[in-house]
């Protein structure tokens, strides 16, 4: 039976693991892939708990796979062809993974011995309680079958790409074992393996190479150099799976006796025994009789006894995690033994130290002297300038105690010593050299401060503050490479362990002023911290989280939360001991108002005074989340539940304003845990849909795909359906209805409350079940907009708005609210294509700047310029009241010359391509400078790209929106059934005027209506829908043909192109009325925009100089500020001053004599201010 549990997914953990405590005697192994392969580490807990406060890159919140093993504590000596039993040997393998392990005499090792067999079966391997697994045996060797079905044979490259089958098993895995003349083959592999981002744990040899006189000293030199040389250039560890010394396949002239034999292979393992980078080692007997463990006939050789007989060490070296954010590290021991500087600088633990409480700053750290000490990562010796700080009480003992010791072992190191004969002594040894502090000896029995500064060239050594001794050190810390740091430990293993306290304890990357020495010496009685600034709270179902700003004392300890239901008094702690600036308060009761202050603490618990007070009121009928989309994914509810978006999700027209868009690829948004936990619940969003594959999601807020809520716009059943459940698909608890139309926005909610679930569509309840579980019994993690949990579910195809999730559960009447007024006029059809012409500059043009005009609907369909001539140029729509009026906001326009300008879009894509819609709406903004025959503001050509200017040309047009030579507009289609549609106006058109033109065709009513500033001009019946021509025809701006020329080219200027698959009513299209009363918001606009009625037409909530009435003629954002400021004029004299709204300072005036481009110059200093004044000449 399995003696483990194997899961095949984490649930809940998956992408969110960061720091984590693995106790004692276990491995871990992670990765960023669920299958075990990408970025992975393993940790052991050999020595002591681990505790990760960071994990590295590549993981960090990346993680998709976990497995946990026991570890076996193993020496180095092994057997692989003889009994590891008889053998005392603690590992042993067989070239295969059938043989199980026996904890109790020996560990098991598995291989895959070439690459195709054997199979790896995890579960078997877990039943033989394997943590290990070798790769390959010699592929460089061309008479084994690891190098025969590599392909091509030998080949690294095929190896490398294999590495993964072994690193799906989350085993310690081991590289490929080469021969002894395999050098250039294995640290091939090593590099691109690692190249490719596999891990390696470890690097197995083969090894049977003799010394020519059989001299023990010699073949240990021999071997040493062989697997340094493989150890330096992977920078890995070492295992030697077989060797002898010698062997009758490498060396036949120099047989040793069986004495020699013994001599030279006990020098060989004592070497490997006094290596720290070599792990394990196994003799290999089936060679010469002479060579071998036991003689033909029976018994143990010479060798054989003494291999027997010999007790190695441990293999693995214990890894101390190093993945910390900083070299620096600081130690309160408050309770624990972790890193509190937030750098993750955890240590491992040795011997039994106690945290002692009672001491003046609180807790410290006791080490007995007999075998306590921690042992720190390497990370926190590489700093240049350093310092050390710390409080020390010591019981005195023997000399050459260390309170620190950093370094590679007794030739490279930096320590502090209480008293190396007869100083207080800080040492500093690189390469032979060595620089020193000097003081009095520590004190004995009395708490003192002592701090080590290195700055530059000088080092400074402190004792309660003041300066003891500043000498010349020119080495850094950095230099050293440590990679043992100790507190409480020496490099030297005859020095004695530190017996005494130590507490407050600083490593920092910097070297701290006298001052801030000072301060750290202060101790019981100093000053105490500032109190917190900037305390704020946001109330929740049951929960208040509070944030403030951070102290940045040195000595700072952390903070304490205080709480009354009294203003300014009558506080009680709720919680200390807080190291982030930051806490959630989840012991209050709803409907209760509460009062909340802040103090901050130093080491020695020295308390600030209360920062500013905080109320909050926590209660259960809340908005807990709201995504508008107002081109961004945050949560406007106040709350702080922001979307994170992965893909490229782009931006639409919705109901409410701005909707995303998300493309059925890759566009989602994750949403943060915590959004969904109660037992009732409302969501609602408007949904428009693309269509596409069943089992798309809306939303699937859950844990796993077996305990999750989600809503699919298509089931397999085709339907729109919401499902709960936290037993997977069988336990599944529905609410359904007609799957969701496609390409029209819909509203949609679900409603939980106690056992009842509702589902609505436009605000009309569609189906009422009995739901008895809810998201309180899960409490969902991982929670998405677009996606599933399923990974084999498509993505959502389409867009939404107004995504609300609320903690109560709605009435009928609330939801109906949020259909009808939210969007009053119904839903807002999508925008096909929008062009705005505001890519250039002001009276240049395209052909000097931008060769295509932007289609900001997000589709793609962008218009590319054509000319014969000179380009169209881009200019400041500001010529009189009426533009500045209808666009105030779009200060640039295109303007035509009526001879060769025009734009068009020869490759449409999308529904802009087929047009194959039974409703729609072209508009446009159009002033003519001159009015000569037909002037064709938007058209699209027929397949064989000749068009008339009317409807009677051959071949003709599939449509245009136009001015005829009568100077009335017309509107001229091909419909569905293939004929021709036309509708005049009636309005004589005057040049220099501006004004707002619409077609629109509505299937349902049979209709084409034509509108000119919002009033119809003319309707004609016939119209079943758009023509769809299946083929790429050209979209234009500006011009029509004739008789296969150009023809009909506007002369003028055009602006704010929009094309929308509906058809609009005149309070939907973009102006309709330039002389609109500006003291008047439309109620539909304040709605959508403020979600109330309250802001007047001159408010100007985002500051950027266009008012609210500007705003929603314009159709801009009122509460995002606008890029492009709007000038303001005045004229006093022969003096002119322009002015421009106070968050556009730092924008550049400039002017120009003629116009032309290229002769536009700064006005100098313009850019320091929002007004600027000039002379006007005569």
């Amino acid at each position: 039976p399995d003696k483990l549990t194997i899961w095949n997914n984490i649930g809940s953990f998956n992408d969110k693991i960061r720091s984590f405590t693995l106790k004692r005697g276990y491995m871990a192994t992670f990765a960023s892939e669920p299958n075990g392969t990408g970025t992975s580490k393993v940790y052991i807990a050999q020595d002591s708990d681990l505790e990760v406060g960071l994990m590295p890159a590549g993981l960090d919140e990346s993680i998709s796979f976990v497995r946990v093993l026991p570890w076996q504590w193993t020496t180095k000596k092994g057997t692989c062809d003889t009994n590891p039993v008889e053998l005392n040997a603690r590992w042993h393998y067989n070239w295969n993974i059938w043989q199980p392990s026996q904890p109790e005499n020996y560990e098991y090792v598995a291989i895959k011995q070439q690459p195709w067999w054997p199979g790896l079966d995890t579960g078997y391997m877990n039943w033989l309680e394997v943590t290990h697994l070798s790769g390959y045996n010699e592929p460089n060797n061309p008479v084994e079958d690891a190098y025969k079905n590599l392909s091509p044979q030998g080949s690294v490259d095929d190896a490398v790409a294999r590495l993964p089958e072994l690193l799906g098993t989350g085993l310690r895995v081991g590289a490929p074992a080469v021969t002894d003349g395999g050098y250039s083959w294995i640290v091939d592999f090593v590099n691109k393996a690692k190249a490719a981002g596999h891990r390696i744990d470890y690097v197995p040899v083969h090894y049977y190479r003799s010394q020519w006189n059989n001299d023990p000293a010699g073949a240990a030199s021999q071997l040493y150099n062989f697997l340094a040389s493989i150890h330096n250039a992977t920078g890995l560890p070492v295992w030697v799976t077989e060797f002898n010394n010698g062997a009758n396949w490498t060396d036949n002239a120099h047989d040793p006796t069986v004495t020699q034999n013994r001599d030279c292979i006990e020098a060989m393992i004592n070497m490997m025994d006094g290596q720290d980078w070599i792990e394990r080692y196994s003799v290999y007997s089936a060679v010469e009789w002479f060579r071998q463990i036991y003689y033909d006939g029976g018994g143990f050789t010479p060798m054989g006894q003494m291999y027997k007989d010999h007790v190695s060490p441990i293999a693995y070296q214990q890894e101390v995690p190093n993945s910390g954010a900083a070299a620096a590290a600081k130690f309160f021991f408050e309770g624990d033994f972790r890193d509190d500087s937030g750098n993750g600088n955890n240590p491992l633990v040795y011997g039994t130290p106690k945290i002692q409480s009672g001491t003046p700053s609180g807790d410290a750290l006791f080490l007995d002297g007999s075998d306590d000490y921690l042992r720190l990562p390497p990370k926190v010796a590489a700093a240049g300038d350093f310092t050390f700080a710390a409080w020390v009480k010591w019981d005195g003992g023997g000399n050459w105690q260390r309170i620190f010791d950093f370094g590679t072992g007794t030739s490279n190191y930096v320590f502090l010593t209480p008293n190396s004969g007869g100083n207080l002594r800080f040492t500093i040894r690189n390469n032979g050299t060595e620089q020193q502090l000097n003081t009095s000896p520590l004190a004995t029995g009395a708490w003192t401060h002592v701090a080590i500064t290195l700055s530059g060239n000088t080092g400074t050594l402190y004792v309660n503050g003041a300066v003891k001794d500043t000498q010349s050190i020119t080495i850094n810390p950095d230099a050293i490479a440590a990679t043992k740091c100790y507190l409480g430990k020496s490099q030297f293993a005859h020095d004695p362990l530190f017996d005494g306290l130590i507490d407050n304890v600083y490593f920092l990357n910097q070297a701290l002023s006298p001052g801030d020495i000072g301060v750290l010496a202060g101790g019981v009685g100093g000053a105490p911290p500032a109190a917190p600034a900037g305390l704020t709270s946001i109330a929740g179902n049951g929960v208040v989280t509070l944030n403030w700003a951070d102290n940045t004392e040195l000595d700072l300890a952390g903070y304490s939360v205080y709480r009354s239901t009294t203003s300014g008094s009558g506080y009680s702690l709720v919680a200390s001991g807080i190291a982030a600036s930051e806490f959630q308060d989840a012991t209050v009761t709803n409907g209760l108002t509460y009062y909340y202050v802040v103090k901050a603490l130093d080491t020695f618990a020295n308390a600030s005074g209360n920062s500013n007070e905080a109320v909050a009121n926590p209660r259960s009928d809340l908005l807990i989340a709201h995504y508008e989309f107002e081109g961004d994914h945050q949560d406007s509810s106040g709350l702080g539940f922001h979307g994170t978006a992965a893909g490229a999700p782009l931006w639409q027209s919705g109901p409410v304003n701005v909707a995303m868009k998300f493309d059925g690829v890759d566009d989602l948004v994750a949403l943060p845990e915590g959004i969904a936990n109660g037992s009732d619940i409302t969501i609602a969003t408007w949904v428009y849909w693309n269509g596409g594959n069943s089992w798309q999601r809306i939303f699937d807020f859950g844990t796993d795909a077996n305990h999750n809520l989600f809503l699919t716009p298509r089931s397999a059943s085709n339907t729109l359906r919401f499902a709960i459940t936290q037993t997977g698909n069988p336990g599944e608890q529905r609410l359904e209805t007609s799957q969701l139309p496609t390409g029209q926005w819909v509203h949609v909610a679900v409603v939980l409350e106690e056992n009842v679930g509702k589902l609505y569509v436009n605000g009309a309840v569609v189906d009422t079940e009995t739901i008895t579980v809810n998201p309180g019994d899960f409490n969902p993690t991982v929670n998405y907009l677009g996606e599933s949990q399923y990974a084999n579910d498509p993505l959502f195809n389409g867009a939404l708005d107004d995504f609300r999730v609320y903690s109560y559960a709605l009435g009928e009447s609330a939801i109906e609210d949020l259909f009808e007024h939210i969007a009053p006029a119904g839903a807002a059809p999508e925008t096909l294509a929008y062009y705005r012409f505001e890519e250039g500059v002001a009276g240049a043009d395209v052909a000097s700047q931008a060769d295509s005009v932007v289609d900001s609907a997000g589709a793609d369909d962008n218009m590319s310029t054509w000319w014969s001539g000179s380009a169209p140029n881009y200019t400041a729509t500001v010529p009189g009241p009426a533009i500045a009026q209808t666009v105030a906001a779009n200060l640039l326009a295109a303007e035509f010359d009526g001879g060769d300008d025009l734009y068009d879009d020869p490759s449409p894509i999308g529904p802009l391509r087929t047009m194959a819609i039974g409703d729609f709406t072209v508009e446009s903004f159009v002033h003519f400078t001159n009015l000569d025959g037909f002037n064709t503001m938007v058209g699209r050509d027929d397949t064989g790209g000749n068009t008339s200017g009317g409807q009677d040309g051959d071949p003709h047009a599939l449509f245009y929106l136009q001015e005829t030579d009568a100077n009335k507009l017309r509107v001229w289609l091909t419909n569905a059934s293939g004929n021709p549609v036309v509708v005049d106006g009636t309005t004589t058109l005057q040049i220099n005027t501006w004004y707002h033109v619409a077609a629109v065709g509505d299937a349902a009513a049979g209709t084409l209506k034509i509108y000119l500033n919002g009033a119809l001009e003319g309707t004609a019946t016939g119209f079943d829908g758009l023509f769809d021509p299946a083929e790429d025809n050209i979209w234009t701006i500006g011009r029509g043909q004739w008789n296969g020329g150009l023809a009909d080219l506007v002369d003028g200027f055009i602006d704010e192109v929009r094309i929308s698959a509906g058809a609009l009513t005149p309070d939907r299209f973009l102006n309709f009325d330039p002389d609109a009363d500006d003291d008047q918001l439309k109620d539909t606009w304040e709605l959508s925009r403020f979600r109330n009625l309250s802001q007047s037409a001159a408010g100007d909530p985002d500051g950027d100089g266009f008012d609210n009435a500007a705003e929603e003629a314009n159709g801009s954002v009122p509460t995002i500020s606008d890029r492009t400021p709007q000038l303001g004029m005045s004229i006093s004299g022969d003096r002119l001053t322009l002015t421009w709204p106070v968050n556009h300072i730092g924008w550049r005036l400039e002017h120009s004599e003629d116009l032309e481009p290229g002769s536009w110059t700064v006005l100098p200093g313009s850019e320091e201010t929002n007004s600027y004044e000039v002379f006007m000449y005569q």
